[in-house]
Protein backbone atom coordinates (compact mmCIF):
# COMPACT_ATOMS: atom_id res chain seq x y z
CA UNK A 1 0.00 0.00 0.00
CA UNK A 2 1.21 3.51 -0.86
CA UNK A 3 1.58 5.55 2.34
CA UNK A 4 0.65 8.87 0.71
CA UNK A 5 -2.81 10.33 1.27
CA UNK A 6 -3.73 9.73 -2.38
CA UNK A 7 -2.34 6.19 -2.31
CA UNK A 8 -4.17 5.35 0.90
CA UNK A 9 -7.42 6.78 -0.48
CA UNK A 10 -7.07 4.78 -3.72
CA UNK A 11 -6.52 1.62 -1.67
CA UNK A 12 -10.03 2.15 -0.25
CA UNK A 13 -11.58 2.97 -3.62
CA UNK A 14 -11.47 6.78 -3.37
CA UNK A 15 -9.57 8.05 -6.40
CA UNK A 16 -10.26 11.75 -6.10
CA UNK A 17 -11.43 14.08 -3.36
CA UNK A 18 -11.81 17.75 -2.55
CA UNK A 19 -11.95 19.99 0.49
CA UNK A 20 -15.58 20.56 1.48
CA UNK A 21 -15.14 22.92 4.40
CA UNK A 22 -12.40 24.55 6.45
CA UNK A 23 -13.35 26.28 9.69
CA UNK A 24 -10.84 28.53 11.51
CA UNK A 25 -11.49 29.74 15.06
CA UNK A 26 -9.38 31.08 17.90
CA UNK A 27 -9.73 29.58 21.34
CA UNK A 28 -7.78 29.44 24.54
CA UNK A 29 -5.27 26.58 24.62
CA UNK A 30 -5.67 23.41 26.63
CA UNK A 31 -2.81 22.40 28.95
CA UNK A 32 -1.74 19.92 26.23
CA UNK A 33 -1.71 22.70 23.60
CA UNK A 34 0.49 24.86 25.85
CA UNK A 35 2.93 22.00 26.29
CA UNK A 36 3.09 20.81 22.68
CA UNK A 37 3.02 24.25 21.05
CA UNK A 38 5.40 25.74 23.66
CA UNK A 39 3.36 28.87 24.08
CA UNK A 40 1.77 30.89 26.86
CA UNK A 41 -1.54 29.72 28.26
CA UNK A 42 -2.72 33.35 27.96
CA UNK A 43 -2.48 33.41 24.13
CA UNK A 44 -5.29 32.10 21.91
CA UNK A 45 -4.60 29.14 19.63
CA UNK A 46 -5.83 29.17 16.02
CA UNK A 47 -7.80 25.94 15.64
CA UNK A 48 -8.58 24.67 12.15
CA UNK A 49 -11.12 21.95 11.32
CA UNK A 50 -11.57 20.66 7.80
CA UNK A 51 -13.45 17.92 6.00
CA UNK A 52 -12.46 16.29 2.71
CA UNK A 53 -15.15 14.58 0.64
CA UNK A 54 -15.13 12.19 -2.30
CA UNK A 55 -16.64 13.32 -5.59
CA UNK A 56 -20.07 12.09 -4.46
CA UNK A 57 -19.91 14.35 -1.40
CA UNK A 58 -19.29 11.63 1.20
CA UNK A 59 -16.91 12.69 3.99
CA UNK A 60 -13.66 10.72 3.87
CA UNK A 61 -11.23 12.68 6.08
CA UNK A 62 -11.70 14.95 9.10
CA UNK A 63 -8.76 17.11 10.22
CA UNK A 64 -8.18 19.04 13.44
CA UNK A 65 -5.07 21.21 13.65
CA UNK A 66 -3.86 23.68 16.25
CA UNK A 67 -1.16 26.30 15.69
CA UNK A 68 0.95 28.50 17.95
CA UNK A 69 -0.79 31.82 17.37
CA UNK A 70 2.31 33.99 17.42
CA UNK A 71 4.14 31.77 14.89
CA UNK A 72 1.56 31.23 12.13
CA UNK A 73 0.08 33.24 9.30
CA UNK A 74 -2.94 32.27 7.18
CA UNK A 75 -3.23 33.60 3.64
CA UNK A 76 -6.56 33.31 1.82
CA UNK A 77 -6.64 34.68 -1.71
CA UNK A 78 -9.68 35.83 -3.65
CA UNK A 79 -10.98 32.80 -5.53
CA UNK A 80 -9.81 30.36 -2.84
CA UNK A 81 -13.26 30.37 -1.26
Amino acid sequence: MNCSKAGSSAYYGVFDYERDVTRCIARMPSPEDVKHLRQSEALPVPFVESVDVDLEGHPIVYHETRYAGERVQFVIRRGDL
